[in-house]
């Protein structure tokens, strides 16, 4: 895996997280990645888990949810 920061010639914040062969092997192996945030300079902890639709993603999730979790799919989008 790569992690990196950037900023767009916009002036946005861009996190990058480039995933190799093994780390998608370890994901479909319910192995999901941890990556501390304070190293990216974020103030959240990122984990990133692999699901083969989102239905299966909610049901990795269910034992960790509690009053303050926030569930939401979200739409992918394109860097241009």
């Amino acid at each position: 895996m790569i992690k990196a920061t950037m900023r767009t010639k916009e002036g946005k914040d861009i996190l990058l997280l480039g995933l190799s062969g093994e780390n998608v092997r370890r994901l479909k192996d319910g192995k999901p990645i941890h990556i501390n945030g304070s190293e990216m300079g974020l103030g959240n902890d990122i984990v990133i888990m692999y699901g083969e639709t989102e239905a299966h993603l909610y049901k990795e999730l269910q034992p960790m949810v509690g009053a303050e979790t926030d569930v939401q799919p979200i739409k992918p989008q394109t860097i241009q």
